[in-house]
């Protein structure tokens, strides 16, 4: 009589534990972080070619950190880890491989003889009277080295001259930069160059023109600073 009671108890304690196992299953879902961090380090690829996008296997890396957390906490609600691992793998990967390319381009990328200037140099002093800096007049005249954007115009191709701005946005979302945040390049030898989204590197003779130079662009007719260039990649 008792071997009969305790049977069905123990079959039925088999059937719970069995819907219970799936009732479980059926409420598991991906990851949204895991999945996140594998896109995010499918597009960090571009860190390897532009120093400003290696933010993104950055991201992708606290993508992975969140991913790990909430699989640590929701170990059988969540699937994917197959995402979190590749992605972060793949993130870190182009963190240190982005990081030392950008940094030996950068340590290598001035030519001999150059002063690698930046636009920062070319802005006026707080409360300064006058809209070109105390820098800008110390480098008048020498040969310096800066990377920029050619500024579109009505002319696209083979350009002798043309506009060089320091900011993607004024290059090529029709920004309105200010005087001195804009280069007029001209060409000294055969060398010609089009318009593109690529930043360039341009170097040559570096000219400020206190009482402005006339440019043959309308947008920005005329201009305080100036190179002859000479050297283009």
């Amino acid at each position: 009589m008792i071997q009969s009671i305790q049977e069905p108890t123990r079959v039925s304690t088999q059937s719970i534990s069995q819907t219970a196992s799936e009732t479980d299953g059926s409420y598991q879902s991906i990851s949204k972080t895991a999945l996140t961090c594998f896109v995010f380090a499918i597009f960090s690829l571009g860190a390897l070619l532009t120093p400003e996008l290696i933010i993104l296997p950055v991201i992708g890396l606290a993508l992975f950190v969140f991913s790990w957390l909430n699989f640590r906490r929701f170990p059988h609600e969540l699937i994917g880890r197959p995402f979190m691992v590749i992605g972060g793998v793949v993130n870190v990967v182009l963190l240190v491989a982005g990081s030392a390319w950008h940094t030996y381009c950068y340590n290598t990328e001035v030519p001999p003889n150059y002063e690698r200037i930046l636009y920062s140099f070319l802005k006026p002093e707080k409360d300064s009277k006058v809209p070109f800096s105390k820098r800008a007049e110390e480098l008048d005249g020498q040969r310096v080295f800066i990377k920029g954007y050619v500024r579109p115009s009505d002319r696209k191709t083979n350009l002798k001259d043309f506009i060089l701005v320091g900011d993607f946005g004024q290059c090529c979302f029709g920004g309105s930069p200010k005087i001195n945040e804009v280069i007029a390049v001209t060409f000294t030898k055969d060398d010609r160059i089009d318009y593109s989204l690529r930043r360039r590197h341009i170097g040559g003779i570096f000219h400020l023109n206190k009482n402005t130079k006339r440019t043959s662009e309308k947008d920005v007719p005329r201009v305080l600073y100036t190179i002859e260039a000479d050297y283009l990649k």
